[in-house]
């Protein structure tokens, strides 16, 4: 049966739901960035410890196969390409920073099927640019080909693989394209920076603040909708 692993949770558990263990050293770990280290289940603790589902041995070794296959380069034996080019094209858009493309590397669920590996989106209440960004302009123009922390040099290889060839590239620009095309903020863009302006002008919050501000008022209005 297909496994859930989740090499997500902070180093102490700190600010995570019960029952979503994390493991010392977690963050920015080698095998929290999903690379290939060796073929023994014991030098991957922070993903086979935070596992969801009960983990087999042959599960762990179909894992740690995948990774190998990432790591070298051949990621259509590893990835299921689909999935996690349409993940990151998502992920990318939304700018978040407390996460694998990140500077700490954490909050996202690993999924494993047949050998193949795909993402799960967690923890998304520091996106559009909230965490750790110097402003808003940062964090519009954060280019989606070398997101937040990525830099293409082999250290994320979960994303390194869709700039590593350019049909894979191509294609994550296509469904870039094809996903923009449903997402129209022209209505609601003016008003959105209207009240931005309001908080930090009649207020005196900081940009930064002011974002976090809104972000909650945005997510009670979205409460209340699904009430009514």
């Amino acid at each position: 049966p297909p496994e859930d692993f989740a090499p997500s949770a902070l180093p102490d558990g700190g600010g995570m739901p019960e029952g979503f263990p994390g493991g010392k050293g977690g963050r920015s770990s080698d095998d929290v960035k999903l690379k290939y280290i060796d073929d023994d289940p014991d030098s991957y603790p922070n993903l086979f410890d935070s596992a969801k589902t009960a983990v087999t041995a042959g599960g762990k070794a179909r894992l740690i196969q995948s990774l190998k296959a990432l790591s070298g380069g051949d990621a259509q034996e590893a990835v299921d390409l689909d999935q996690v080019l349409r993940y990151f094209v998502v992920h990318n858009y939304v700018v978040n920073g407390d996460s694998y493309t990140g500077s700490m590397v954490h909050n996202y669920y690993l999924y494993e099927k047949d050998g193949l590996l795909s993402l799960i989106p967690w923890d998304y209440n520091l996106a559009f640019g909230t965490f750790q960004a110097g402003d808003a302009s940062e964090a519009v123009n954060d280019p989606i080909d070398t997101p937040l922390s990525v830099t293409g040099d082999g250290d994320r290889p979960m994303i390194d693989w869709i700039f590593s060839d350019a049909a894979c590239t191509e294609l994550y620009h296509q469904y870039f394209a094809e996903f923009l095309e449903t997402v129209d903020p022209a209505p609601y863009a003016q008003e959105l920076a209207q009240m931005l302006d309001r908080l930090k002008k009649e207020q005196g919050y900081s940009e930064l603040d002011a974002m976090l501000v809104l972000k909650d008022i945005l997510a009670r209005v979205w409460q209340e909708r699904k009430k009514g």
